[in-house]
């Protein structure tokens, strides 16, 4: 599974950079709808993730990876 998400990983962040997006909140939307339902569902019941908001500070997009990452 490791292997199938570093490739899959790739090509999302291949996407961001050809479709210019590169605010936080629309890169981690992105990472979702790309995703499908089943990256949602385990996004979604990882806890403390889906609940960071960018008025905390924090790069949403990189919480979420890091935490998919895990």
């Amino acid at each position: 599974m490791g292997a199938r998400w570093e490739r899959w990983k790739r090509a999302l962040f291949i996407y961001l950079e050809a479709s210019n997006i590169d605010e936080d909140v629309k890169k981690r939307v992105s990472l979702l709808h790309c995703g499908g339902l089943d990256l949602q569902e385990v996004f979604y019941n990882i806890p403390g993730v889906s609940s960071v908001e960018p008025t905390e500070g924090k790069d949403v997009f990189e919480v979420a990876i890091s935490k998919l990452d895990a």
